[in-house]
């Protein structure tokens, strides 16, 4: 490859690193002189190859086309992205809030309903308790399973 070629090849490399928006030695802006900067070459030399320049122009003008017409376009459009994203955002935090309240609400009901049987359970037990005292105190009751009946003898008809 001649010096020549390699000269048109690092022409070409730094126009696609300006034009993707990834320069190594400049600030992004596509100009010739920044063109000669990014492809570490002089600028007078840039201008041996005129079809270099010529897509310089294409470039411009294609991108001139596709751009927002100003830069006060571009920031309105995403100071707009940025207003929505922000409204869905609290739209969310609003929703979750309003689960989390809920869910708050749902356990301190249950919470309260746990509490009620733990009270129903302590007073079935105190009743069970109180009947089993008497049980014990009545000399007429006989257990269940017992084969004694009052009266002696086999048990008598259903």
């Amino acid at each position: 490859m001649s010096r020549t070629d390699k000269t048109k090849q690092k022409l070409i490399d730094a126009l696609d690193r300006i034009v993707r928006g990834r320069p190594a030695r400049t600030d992004g802006k596509l100009t010739p002189s920044n063109l000669a900067r990014e492809a570490a070459i002089g600028r007078a030399t840039l201008y041996r190859f005129p079809d270099v320049l010529a897509e310089i122009e294409r470039v411009r003008n294609r991108t001139a086309e596709t751009a927002p017409t100003n830069l006060m376009e571009k920031v309105r459009h995403l100071e707009k992205e940025i207003e929505a994203l922000s409204r869905e955002g609290n739209t969310k935090a609003r929703q979750y809030k309003e689960v989390a309240e809920r869910c708050a609400q749902h356990i301190q009901v249950l919470t309260l309903a746990l509490r009620n049987r733990d009270v129903a359970l302590a007073e079935r037990d105190q009743v069970i308790a109180e009947l089993r005292v008497k049980i014990e105190a009545d000399a007429n009751v006989i257990p269940i399973g017992s084969r004694r009946h009052p009266g002696g003898g086999a048990p008598g008809p259903r």
